[in-house]
């Protein structure tokens, strides 16, 4: 996988990643490593409920925000922080096929979004989406699910 860092929409660096993605029933975990294997950077688990939804689990500092489907019908599980450091605040988007698709700082303004995956460049369409302001941007509309 590669990753590429943005700050508004200039590009700083790109980041190879190694993804280890395992699928135990319902459940799929999706891991990530430094190019060597070496460092593990972090870890989600995601598991499809009979009603078709997803749920993260194991992962208490982050909460659901929303579930919406956009280019190509690709599921965007959007994911933000729970009480963040004041500069550490942001989001996560989930895909339950490709795993991590992007993540952003709210305070510094910078995103990191998936460039290419399994050595394909991923479409410039999907990069325009991760960067649309209903992904980018804090959800002061939070709405605790019951």
């Amino acid at each position: 996988m590669e990753f590429s860092d943005f700050g508004g929409r200039h590009l700083y660096k790109t980041e190879s990643q190694i993804l280890i993605k395992s699928t135990f029933g319902d459940t799929t975990t999706f891991s990530y490593f430094d190019s060597l294997m070496a460092e593990k950077y972090r870890s989600y688990s995601l598991v499809k409920s009979q009603n078709g939804s997803f749920e993260l689990l194991k992962h208490p500092h982050l909460r659901s925000v929303n579930e919406f489907k956009g280019l190509d019908s690709i599921l965007y599980l959007k994911y933000e922080f729970i009480n963040p450091p004041m500069d550490g605040d942001g989001a996560v988007i989930l895909n339950p096929e490709l795993g991590e698709i992007a993540s952003y700082s709210y305070t510094w303004g910078n995103s990191f979004l998936l460039t290419k995956y399994n050595g394909q460049q991923v479409p410039q369409e999907l990069i325009e989406t991760l960067f649309s302001d209903s992904l980018s941007s804090p959800n002061y509309y939070y709405e605790e699910k019951k």
